[in-house]
């Protein structure tokens, strides 16, 4: 089954340097598909000075070594803050997300967790944990931490559009429509949401719905690479291919 890349994934860093920055992985950027994704422990036995901040400079450092792409040094200055503060569950989500733009997404899944258990739960920890479950194809995992993620905010865009993913990868088709439709009322004029969701219909042979959601996509960005040909591609054809699931939810 086709999966978002993980640069597709972690396209971009919004790297706050004030209280509650967090770092937050893109999934909606450039995601075309059209083929059917130890222990930290302090140094010492002193007691662990209190948590950073965010935006201290240890962060700021860390943080900027992301933003340049420097992922290693990031990791490195990340696990020093742990080895004072192994409770800092702030820093491990950070430290899961730079292991993750290495595509170490075991220990991306480990780190998550672990930050979720150490208290540090935002529907962007659950959306970023869902999106290492799908890497690993461990389906089920991903459902389950995406709702997490829309419990913390029901309107979470990325949540909405990573259990539809995670659905129709399970075939649900209905419940796959239905998420992605709740992401696009959400962000109307998100032209990947939209190609998703036109890659749904087509994978259900609604090919109607399929072109008008391309044709959508063109309206909100003439340029958008590939629609043209794909609703050429549409045109061709527009009866349901033998074999193919009969529309949405199998109706």
């Amino acid at each position: 089954m086709a999966r978002c890349s993980q640069a597709a994934r972690f396209v971009s860093l919004a790297v706050c340097l004030a209280a509650g920055s967090i770092l937050i992985g893109c999934a909606r950027q450039q995601v075309r598909e059209t083929t059917a994704p130890e222990q930290l422990i302090p140094a010492t036995s002193q007691p662990a000075p209190a948590a950073p901040k965010a935006g201290s400079r240890a962060e700021k450092a860390a943080n900027d070594a992301m933003q340049a792409g420097d992922t290693e040094r990031a990791i490195r200055i990340y696990s020093r803050i742990l080895d004072k503060d192994p409770s800092n569950g702030r820093v491990t989500y950070f430290l899961g997300f730079a292991y993750g733009q290495l595509g170490e997404h075991d220990r991306e899944i480990e780190l998550y967790e672990r930050a979720i258990q150490l208290g540090y739960q935002t529907d962007q920890v659950y959306y970023n944990l869902g999106e290492a479950y799908l890497e690993n194809d461990l389906l089920d995992e991903a459902v389950s931490a995406f709702q997490n993620g829309l419990a913390e905010n029901p309107d979470s865009v990325d949540n909405h559009f990573g259990l539809g993913r995670a659905y129709q990868y399970q075939n649900r088709f209905f419940e796959a429509e239905r998420e992605l439709l709740r992401a696009v009322a959400l962000e109307p004029r998100d032209p990947v949401i939209r190609e998703n969701l036109a890659m749904l219909y087509e994978e259900t042979g609604e090919l109607e719905k399929s072109a008008e959601q391309f044709e959508i996509i063109l309206e909100i960005d003439p340029e958008y690479p590939g629609v043209r040909e794909y609703l050429d591609h549409l045109g061709r054809g527009r009866k349901r291919p033998e074999g193919s699931p009969a529309g949405v939810g199998g109706d």
